[in-house]
């Protein structure tokens, strides 16, 4: 048994859930470093291209006529507005990818510890056995149902991230476009916003807080599973 003097020490009874607690943090620091530099270096592109137009003489010369203000729009939109059009998009690119790298994370994590119980448990229902809505639901069945652990220190933080993957999903399959009924959703999460395009509404991440939030709602929510895990093995095993 593992027994620190550290308040925020979670594992009493199954010693192994301390490795996999830490490999955890170690990833989802790894991917909120990852969204940090990727916003800075998006913020170091965008400012190169504002220092080239303030350095552009075409465009800093006043134009003293309808026809000369026209033609240094014209040359603007030739020479810089596909430029403008991509640094706007390199942001959006990065955000979703990692929202998407997250969730593959908690996937990979949750399919982790539920292999690590069927190797240490003979419960007859195997996770194989088990189908859910998806990857997500399905370790949450396995663990909740067949592990028995106690889900209402959890269920907050699992329902959250239920409500999310929405996003993930859509992102992932549906080029982001948004169903009517999940139109309000976006609109109270911080960190969301719509676009049109056509008929469809596109969700767009407008903020790289949003990616950091999530982040720290699987970090708090694997911190309570790991000791909800770790406190069953207690009790399966009859330990202290």
């Amino acid at each position: 048994m593992i027994n620190l003097n550290n308040n925020e020490f979670k594992i009493n009874h199954w010693g192994i859930l301390y490795y996999y607690d830490d490999d955890l943090d170690n990833l989802l620091i790894a991917e909120k470093k990852i969204i940090e530099n990727s916003e800075k270096y998006a913020k170091t592109l965008i400012e190169e291209f504002r220092n080239k137009i303030k350095n552009d003489s075409e465009l800093q010369t006043e134009p003293t006529n309808e026809q000369e203000g026209s033609l240094q729009a014209q040359y603007y939109g030739h020479y810089y507005g596909h430029t403008e059009k991509f640094l706007k998009q390199i942001p959006q690119n990065y955000r979703k990818a990692s929202l998407l790298s997250i969730f593959s994370v908690l996937e990979g994590q949750l399919k982790l510890l539920s292999n690590l119980i069927e190797t240490n448990f003979e419960f007859s229902v195997k996770i194989k056995h088990i189908t859910g809505s998806d990857y997500i639901h399905k370790y949450w069945i396995y663990l909740t149902k067949v592990y028995e652990l106690e889900s209402k220190d959890v269920e907050k933080e699992y329902n959250l991230i239920r409500q999310h993957k929405y996003i993930r999903n859509k992102i992932a399959h549906n080029n982001s476009e948004i169903d009517d009924n999940k139109l309000a959703f976006i609109q109270r999460t911080k960190g969301l916003t719509m676009r049109k395009f056509g008929t469809d509404n596109i969700v767009e991440i407008e903020s790289e807080n949003y990616i950091i939030e999530i982040i720290e709602l699987i970090q708090a929510f694997f911190n309570k599973l790991i000791k909800v895990i770790d406190r069953r093995y207690g009790e399966l095993k009859n330990v202290g």
